[in-house]
Formats: structure tokens, sequence, C-alpha cells
């Protein structure tokens, strides 16, 4: 069983990359947020690869997905109103299947995909980012993506290809994180996406509050 701790990692590597240096206050916001490094949940979450009651409906696994650990407020004392899932599944770069998966599970439940990172409103979204760390042999590839629904609750979604230059195969293997973060959970960062980019939330209250502002 792959250990919560590490997809968490992972998600702070991706953050802290060179890359990234310029959102680094915002990063420091992040780990006040969700609690140093957990992302949400506490420092020593119970893994569990059992789907725990309160898991929500949307958040699905593929067929052929392994390594699956599921972290909800009942089975790992995450913070309230956040849910995360974790899992790997081997496909080729640059993951089309499964993204294509996501998009029409979720569209297909009433989400809508923002087009600019949540935490990183100032960067599209969709794209693939390569990293490596200075002197590394190991090479990282990763992608993010949000949605959010009519509720102001958000799905974000993290791939991660890491590979090390003399290990072909492993180039294969895609790590995933598909996370459900509640409003009460979220909203100062959507709130922040909201003043960046009103335009895709013409149609509610809270973007027209923010022209006004």
């Amino acid at each position: 069983m792959v250990n919560y701790r590490y997809f968490s990692y992972r998600l702070f590597i991706k953050l802290i990359s060179l890359r990234r240096l310029v959102f680094i206050v915002m990063f420091v916001g992040v780990l006040v947020f969700f609690g140093l490094f957990s992302f949400g949940c506490s420092k020593k979450p119970v893994l569990n690869s059992v789907r725990p009651e309160d898991c929500p409906d949307v958040l699905i696994v593929p067929e052929d997905a392994f390594s699956i650990n599921y972290s909800t407020p009942s089975n790992s004392r995450c913070a309230p109103n956040t849910y995360h899932l974790g899992f790997m599944l081997r496909e080729q770069y640059p993951a089309e299947n499964i993204r294509n998966f996501f998009e029409k599970h979720l569209k297909s439940h009433g989400w809508r995909k923002l087009k600019y990172r949540l935490m990183g409103p100032e960067l599209k979204a969709g794209n693939w980012t390569v990293d490596s760390l200075p002197d590394s042999t190991t090479q990282t590839r990763n992608w993010e993506g949000g949605w959010v629904n009519d509720k102001d609750d958000v799905i974000l979604i993290f791939l991660e290809y890491s590979s090390r230059q003399t290990n072909e195969n492993e180039s294969n293997v895609l790590y995933v994180t598909f996370a459900l973060y509640k409003k009460e959970s979220i909203k100062g960062f959507l709130s922040r996406y909201k003043h960046f980019h009103p335009e895709e939330f013409s149609g509610s209250n809270d973007a027209n509050e923010t022209r006004r502002e």
C-alpha cells in the first residue's frame, strides 16, 4: 500500500520547484491552511485501501488502478470537508486516457473545468511541466487541473510521472491524486481565483461582487 504522505511529499515537490519559486509566498499559505505537508489531513493519517462510507461518490477509481489509498475525515483524521484519493496506474505519457476519463466523468456530474490553476491563477491549467532537481537523475512530469461545481466545491487532480533516466520502465507509471474540497475548506483560494478570473463565474453573484470591488 502506498503511504499517503508520499503523495503529499510529491505535491510539495511540485510547489517548490525552481519554476514556481515566484509563488513561494502563496505556497506557505497552502502549508498553513492544509496543515503542514498533509494537505488537509493530519501528519499521521490512517492508511486505507477500502473505500470509506463518507467518501463522496464523485471520487471514483479506474478499473486498472492499483495501490489505492483513501483519506477522509472518518479514516485518516483529515480536516472536515476534505477528501483525498490516491492511486497509481500504467499509462504512457501524456496520459490522455485518464485525463479524458476524469473530464467525461466530472462533466457528466455538473462540474466545470477551471482554465487556470487554483493555487496559481496566473498560470494556465492543463499543461505538462518537466522538473528535475540539480545533480539528480530523476525527472518528473507534472500535470494539474481544477474543477468547480455550482456549490463552489472544488476538485483538484494531480498527475505525475517520475523516472530515473536509467530506467525507462518507470516512465509508464502514473501517480494520481484526486481530491475533493468542500466550499468551507477551499473558499479562500477560490475567492482569490474569482478575483483573477471573474469571467469564468459570470453567472454567479460572487463574480458580480468581485467586479464591483
